[in-house]
């Protein structure tokens, strides 16, 4: 058994509207399930004459499903003595729930089966369609289970998803024989709305093995659909609200007397012809129009397997023209395809290591300018007519002079200002003058602590003067609303002592002139073929064409550096197809490089990626257009073929 839930429409209908008020209000009465040998442990589910409870045999340890029933009084014995004597009729079939024990002495009443986990087809459905592979499985096995059944002389009566339980390997049980009945007894056996056969809901009608295929049917309708035949919501409303099961039964009658017989099953998808047929016989409403055995459903079953076998066959042979077409054609294509290919690998390789050596080239520019101007930077700062003025603190009109005359002496060398500023990192110089700056303290910034910019108010109020000299990160001047700098510091010390900071700053189109002579011209996109991009620490300071809308530079590490795009080209060194976050849409050839004597910076070379396989993709572009019309006259010959040979063979499918 397994765990269970019942909906209003979808029960067996099995008593009058005052035998259901009995029922139920001995089935309200509570129970105190207790089973000899068994731990009882939790309830599975309940209905009209009891309940069903998991519980574990105390010696082995078995998982089981105990039925007890509510009362021992009151019970319509004849009929769950039926439908224990069903159960150990069919004990010996594999694809029927086993019936273990019974205990009618007790109180409650119980009889022990086997606990299937894997629930019932009900709860698989819920509300949804099967593939088409999976219900005729299921079909075919509900359909064996029948032969054996009927061969015992026993009909189900009650065949509906709810009552096909799935066992730990996933196959099916047939479970509830209530409504059991021998071929040779008579009377009544009502089944469940929409998976009753029309001739139960008939006054006096007696079953036979025509009724349970009818409800095959059913059951392999909504495996298909996800619902039952003839049930809408207007049909279940109208049988709710039925004032007794008589009407009930009989609106049921009606409703599949004035339908059209079902098709929602026509119209699914993968649905064959054959299946369709199968599953409309199975519903006739005449029981004399239905498959009069199981084992005749069996057989069509089987002979729409033959012809689903036979079917791949006949398409191979009726596209084996195709098939030669494409082995003969793909010997050229694989030839094409190790050209392009070895083509291809040989033009990355050729361009990836141009790339490397280009970065090698700017490497070596930018190192060597960046090291001549913290040198000229340096050597200034140890000056000694510097240092005498800063140590006698000289008046700042000695000092502007002196600055005044660095500035006049470099500045055709790429230096934008210099500043001069004394140990508590006030600015006592500046050239060109600005008296913004002059008197300023800018102990928060790099140039003077050497350590990266903070907010103002978080400046230490102890000047730190840097000690060694350093190029700082890219800032911009909030002064003077100058444009980027980049700032060139060095200390000035006494014996020992930092007295002063000297600083030198360079526009950031500074970079732009030290490898303009280096980079080509721009394409058709503004941009070079082949360029170079800068970073310092991490920060962005040059890229010479981002696209429109990028930000701004500088670009700090968060916002390229740390982009996974870009750290995966620094850890790999190379790459053959990177993305530039500046450049969206464009595929580039990359390598990257850090500078030798200013290990903080990185240039990275990148190549147009389409630029660079031009020739290559103009080649195999030819050939392409060549090869597709080749292809279009060898393929309207096999369609030719193919139309011949299934005019052929189509009538005999």
């Amino acid at each position: 058994m397994k765990d269970s839930s019942s909906e209003p429409i979808d029960e067996t209908v099995v008593q009058d509207d005052a035998q259901r008020a009995d029922s139920k209000d001995r089935s309200e009465a509570p129970l105190n399930p207790e089973a000899p040998g068994y731990a009882v442990e939790r309830r599975l589910g309940s209905g009209s004459y009891g309940e069903v409870w998991l519980a574990t045999h105390e010696n082995t340890g078995r998982k089981v499903a105990i039925k007890f029933f509510s009362r021992y009084k009151g019970l319509d014995w004849p009929l769950l003595k039926r439908e224990v004597e069903k159960l150990v009729e069919v004990l010996s079939e594999r694809r029927v729930v086993h019936l273990l024990q019974v205990g009618w002495d007790t109180d409650p009443p119980y009889y022990v089966m086997e606990y299937l986990p894997g629930g019932s087809l009900a709860e698989r459905l819920a509300g949804r369609a099967l593939s088409i592979r999976e219900a005729v499985d299921v079909f075919r096995e509900v359909a064996e289970a029948l032969v054996y059944l009927h061969g015992k002389a026993i009909l189900h009566c009650d065949l509906k998803p709810a009552n096909v339980l799935l066992d730990d390997r996933n196959q099916i049980r047939l479970a509830d024989f209530g409504q059991a009945r021998l071929s040779s007894e008579t009377g009544p056996a009502l089944g469940t709305l929409f998976y009753m056969a029309p001739e139960q809901a008939e006054h006096g009608a007696r079953p036979d093995v025509r009724s349970d295929i009818y409800s095959l049917g059913a059951l392999v309708y909504t495996m298909l659909t996800g619902k039952p035949p003839y049930s809408t919501e207007t049909a279940s409303d109208e049988l709710a609200s039925s004032r007794s099961t008589r009407e009930r039964i009989e609106r049921y009658r009606r409703l599949i007397a004035e339908s059209p017989a079902p098709s929602s099953h026509h119209h699914i998808e993968g649905v064959d012809r054959t299946l369709v047929e199968i599953v409309d016989r199975c519903l006739k409403k005449d029981p004399e129009e239905r498959f009069q055995n199981v084992p005749q459903v069996l057989e069509a079953l089987d002979s729409r397997e033959r012809q689903r076998t036979r079917k791949p066959l006949v398409v191979l042979g009726v596209v084996g023209p195709l098939a030669l077409l494409i082995a003969l054609a793909g010997v050229g294509v694989w030839a094409r395809y190790q050209a392009v290919s070895r083509a291809t690998d040989a033009l990355t390789e050729q361009t990836l290591a141009s790339a490397t050596g280009y970065a090698e080239l700017i490497g070596a520019v930018v190192d060597q300018n960046l090291s001549a101007v913290q040198r000229r930077v340096e050597r200034e700062s140890e000056q000694p007519e510097l240092r005498t003025l800063l140590s006698e603190r000289a008046s700042n009109v000695a000092l502007q002079r002196y600055i005044e005359g660095l500035y006049d002496d470099y500045r055709e060398r790429y230096f934008h200002n210099w500043v001069l500023a004394d140990e508590n990192a006030v600015v006592v110089a500046r050239a060109p003058f600005d008296e913004r700056v002059v008197g300023a303290r800018y102990a928060y910034r790099e140039w003077f602590t050497g350590v990266e910019d903070v907010d103002p108010g978080r400046a230490d109020p102890i000047a730190r003067p840097r000690r060694t000299t350093g190029i700082t990160l890219a800032f911009e001047s909030t002064a003077t609303g100058n444009p980027i700098l980049v700032s060139i510091s060095s200390p000035v010390l006494s014996e020992g002592r930092t007295i002063g900071v000297l600083a030198a700053t360079l526009h950031l189109d500074t970079f732009n002139q030290w490898l303009a002579d280096a980079e080509g011209p721009p394409n058709e996109t503004g941009c070079p073929n082949r360029f170079a991009v800068l970073l310092n620490r991490g920060q962005l300071v040059r890229h010479p064409c981002p696209s429109e809308g990028s930000p701004k530079l500088p670009l700090m590490r968060q916002d390229y550096f740390e982009t996974p795009v870009v750290r995966g080209l620094m850890d790999a060194g190379r790459v053959e197809d990177y993305r530039d976050p500046l450049r969206p849409g464009r595929s580039f050839f990359a390598a990257s490089l850090r500078l030798g004597s200013n290990a903080d910076w990185t240039a990275i070379v990148q190549h147009d990626r389409t630029a660079a396989l031009s020739p290559l993709t103009e080649l195999v572009s030819g050939f392409t257009t060549l090869g597709w019309i080749a292809a279009g006259f060898g393929l309207l010959l096999v369609m030719t073929l193919w139309a011949l040979l299934f005019r052929l063979t189509r009538t005999r499918l």
